[in-house]
């Protein structure tokens, strides 16, 4: 088996668990651990209508049941680029003062990659966007 897994321990020098998979069509996973106890997988993932171009991707999340090590309910897409016609967006999700933000890595790794955020009041959105995005860009 391979993919998207996540491991636990009780203390950082370990023993570890074995590897809880995901199944989950993306990359660029983490793991938010929200403060009501639920615990959110998100992700980057291809757009679910189907890609215009290599890259027409989107930031999505899903609640992850620990009993279970399964995604459970629905999966919400989040972010498709502040920038126009942007690819490959991927985001941690943060909360800082009630605010979810998404710190968004938008337009791959090479030239013209950019940095934005945007933030919500709920984790599933919507999320609204800096006026100010990108935050970042690289030298071009």
């Amino acid at each position: 088996m391979g993919g998207n897994f996540y491991v636990t321990a009780t203390n950082p020098e370990g023993p570890w668990s074995d590897p809880y998979y995901i199944d989950a069509p993306d990359i660029d996973p983490s793991l938010y651990f929200d403060d009501d106890g639920k615990v959110y997988y998100n992700g980057t993932r291809p757009a679910p209508e189907g890609e215009k171009c290599d890259g027409d991707w989107e930031v999505w999340v899903q609640e992850l049941d620990l009993e279970t090590n399964q995604l459970t309910g629905e999966p919400t897409g989040l972010w498709r680029g502040a920038l126009r016609d942007a690819i490959w967006p991927e985001a941690p999700i943060y909360k800082i003062n009630g605010y979810y933000y998404l710190l968004i890595s938008e337009a791959g790794t090479g030239h013209n990659h950019a940095v934005s955020i945007a933030r919500s009041k709920n984790i599933t959105g919507p999320y609204v966007g800096n006026p100010g995005n990108p935050i970042l860009l690289t030298d071009i």
